[in-house]
């Protein structure tokens, strides 16, 4: 026959601890301190656990990982710094231009430009056209990579930087149109990059430690005789395979015990879940942050009813609820 074991508290009990504990009484600078650095700790516990929850959370990090392992490569050598850009003509320019933002002007001598082709049976390569120009009073032609010949074209004006050609099929010099680039931001976002990776690397490692901790911080403060307004036990960990390993925490239930098990049910929604003890291997028990302050807890180690060892935190608003609790499951066989 079973027999049920529900824990309740006299009337007479809750009324003292409201007396002594309630809003009436006046807490001392320390101890109110003290919560609000506790219920700090509860709401970072409570980011870390949604982000652990949230499956678009964890992508948007892991993008913003890959982004900042990939930033550092836009860092420049600050010495490379240059927003403008300058004048010339095309008989100014030559080797030692190379690396340089110029801007050149003159007609477009259509004789000179040419394509690179090569040629693989099959399937031939094409360049793009290297356009030759020359400013007015320059002897000296200047050849500048373009995606077209410019047929029609008399003349241009193009910014760009000085590139030396590589082989025979390209111009000794020429000009590939485009701006410079903003090493200012450029290094800026490297260093944010690196930052964002320790960052984010600290944040996961900080996830995995709440995670089997059940995203319940060990309360450096020890818990009060009975704290008001908070539910009698609250539950931190995983429901089991029979609700897909799904975590929850911080959810109000309630206790009942039979000979041979021990149950924790949620109390709102009413049987929302259920969790069965069938024998408790050890509980470490001490006090967590809460959004209610420090609380007394067990961390277990239990066996369900098909046998698997898990464990969980189990959070009471008082510690001699915690106390019976953690002695039936003891005795349950």
């Amino acid at each position: 026959m079973n027999m049920y074991l529900g824990i309740r508290l006299a009337s007479v009990y809750d009324r003292c601890m409201d007396a002594a504990f309630g809003d009436k009484t006046r807490v001392p600078p320390a101890r109110a301190k003290s919560n609000v650095f506790i219920r700090l700790l509860d709401v970072v516990a409570r980011m870390c656990f949604a982000l652990y929850e949230s499956r678009r959370a964890k992508i948007l990090l892991s993008l913003l990982l890959v982004a900042a392992i990939f930033s550092p490569v836009l860092a420049r050598p600050d010495r490379i710094a240059n927003d403008t850009v300058k004048d010339a003509k095309s008989s100014d320019i030559s080797i030692r231009s190379a690396g340089s933002w110029l801007r050149v002007g003159g007609k477009v001598i259509h004789s000179q430009t040419f394509q690179n082709t090569a040629d693989f049976g099959v399937v031939k390569l094409r360049s793009n056209y290297y356009v030759a120009i020359q400013s007015e009073g320059s002897a000296d032609t200047l050849f500048v990579l373009m995606d077209t010949p410019l047929t029609g074209t008399d003349s241009i004006t193009v910014s760009g930087q000085v590139l030396l050609g590589s082989g025979s099929l390209q111009p000794a010099v020429f000009i590939e149109p485009g701006m410079p680039p903003n090493v200012v931001l450029a290094n800026l976002i490297a260093r944010v990059g690196s930052v964002l990776i320790v960052v984010l690397l600290g944040l996961a490692t900080l996830m995995v430690l709440l995670q089997r901790s059940d995203f319940a911080i060990d309360s450096p403060v020890d818990a009060p005789a009975h704290v008001a307004g908070a539910p009698r036990f609250s539950w931190y960990g995983d429901l089991g395979r029979h609700y897909g390993d799904v975590t929850v925490r911080n959810m109000a239930c309630g206790f009942y015990a039979t000979v041979h098990e021990a149950r924790f049910e949620c109390t709102y929604p009413k049987d929302l879940w259920r969790v069965s003890v069938r024998r408790l291997r050890s509980a470490q028990v001490g006090s967590v942050a809460t959004a209610f302050g420090p609380m007394s807890s067990a961390r277990i180690n239990f066996e369900d009813e098909r046998g698997l060892v898990r464990r969980a935190t189990l959070v009471a608003n008082t510690r001699a609820d915690l106390d019976l609790v953690l002695k039936v499951m003891s005795v349950v066989q």
